[in-house]
């Protein structure tokens, strides 16, 4: 099984619930996934960078670490302005990954 999660929308305070609970219905089949593909996601907000920070959060907690991908400079942006620009840095994929401005 790929273990890596393709999020395709945006990830904003509208959609942020529907997409934790398809990602928690994988989680309990699959256990927590090594990635966090982010090429495909439209616009995020608050609610999607605290959305992602839980994943980590979450993924740590089971002894296991959790890559975002391709990142939109929006969402280092955003973290910075939330200084939580280290708790998302912390993930080996950043380096690099980041999609162009949107």
């Amino acid at each position: 099984m790929d273990d890596t999660i393709h999020i395709e929308t945006d990830l904003t305070l509208n959609t942020v619930a529907d997409q934790l609970r398809a990602i928690d219905s994988r989680w309990n089949t699959a256990g927590p996934p090594a990635t966090i593909d982010l090429s495909g996601a439209g616009r995020i907000d608050s609610a999607g960078l605290a959305f992602l920070l839980e994943l980590i959060s979450r993924a740590r907690r089971s002894g296991k670490s959790l890559n975002i991908s391709h990142a939109p400079a929006d969402l280092a942006r955003l973290a910075a302005l939330c200084e939580a620009s280290e708790l998302l840095q912390d993930n080996p994929a950043q380096a690099g990954q980041q999609a162009p401005d949107r």
